[in-house]
């Protein structure tokens, strides 16, 4: 049913509007009631990793398995699971996912609205696989980020949301200056992750390019 589903409706877009939807609605719920909508949107997106990457049996046997502790600590939420499981594996999860999409993407033969989408997809599932890296760094080795006093509601250290923020404007290279790597393992990852998203982009753009000439010299070769 799931090969079905995905040879009618794409593989990507599903990924993306779950990625979407999480970012957009996440800040609005973080402090509410609303509980089970947060839940629904936060487990949306690793089953729409394992949707994404169904195209092979093995990289859906794969995804599954690395999707299951994650659904289970949101089922079990008076169970304090090890960071290994709670974190280690929707780490794993979302690093096999985009190494998937992207593969896919750029060893796609015609560039389609499933390769455009699976290229936002990629991009966003990017930030959201550096952002837990970095809150389970902060975990292990509290400190390894400072928040600007300005910028410092309150909290604790820095929070899932926080992370994620950091790890987009990181991506994006646009370097607000909030939430500042002071660890030096954490500052290897800002970096990182900042030349990975200035690839990405360079990569991204170039293949689409190649395709889309690529389809003008058989149309051309066809007339």
């Amino acid at each position: 049913m799931i090969l079905r589903l995905r040879d009618k409706y794409g593989r990507f877009l599903v990924l993306l509007f779950a990625l979407v939807a999480y970012l957009m609605v996440y800040p609005f719920l973080e402090d509410s009631e609303s509980q089970a909508i947060l839940i629904l949107l936060t487990l949306g997106i690793p089953v729409a990793g394992v949707y994404a990457v169904s195209a092979s049996r093995r990289n859906l046997i794969i995804a599954s398995i690395l999707a299951l502790p994650l659904v289970a600590d949101y089922f079990t939420r008076d169970v304090e699971w090890p960071l290994i499981l709670s974190m280690g594996f929707p780490m794993l999860l979302y690093a096999f996912v985009l190494a998937t999409v992207v593969k896919q993407v750029l060893g796609s033969k015609q560039i389609t609205l499933d390769t455009l989408f699976g290229s936002a997809a990629g991009y966003l599932l990017m930030g959201l696989t550096w952002a837990t890296a970095y809150s389970w760094l902060e975990r292990v080795s509290p400190g390894s980020f400072t928040i600007n006093p300005a910028n410092d509601l309150g909290a604790t250290g820095v929070q899932w949301f926080d992370a994620v923020h950091f790890s987009y404007v990181t991506l994006t290279t646009l370097g607000y200056g909030e939430i500042t790597p002071v660890g030096s393992l954490a500052r290897s990852l800002s970096s990182l992750e900042a030349a990975a998203g200035v690839f990405y982009m360079a990569f991204l753009v170039a293949r689409l390019v190649s395709g889309y000439m690529t389809k003008e010299e058989l149309e051309r070769s066809r007339g």
